[in-house]
């Protein structure tokens, strides 16, 4: 799982699309890492 990287770089704009995705799923969590 990429889930370390998101810990590994604390930035606004991850916690907020987690917030966002968290309603969603965690299945695009993983997809937003990748793009950013």
């Amino acid at each position: 799982m990429e889930k370390g990287n998101v810990s590994a770089q604390p930035s606004p704009i991850v916690m907020k699309a987690t917030s966002k995705l968290s309603s969603r799923g965690q299945v695009v969590i993983p997809a937003e890492i990748r793009k950013t």
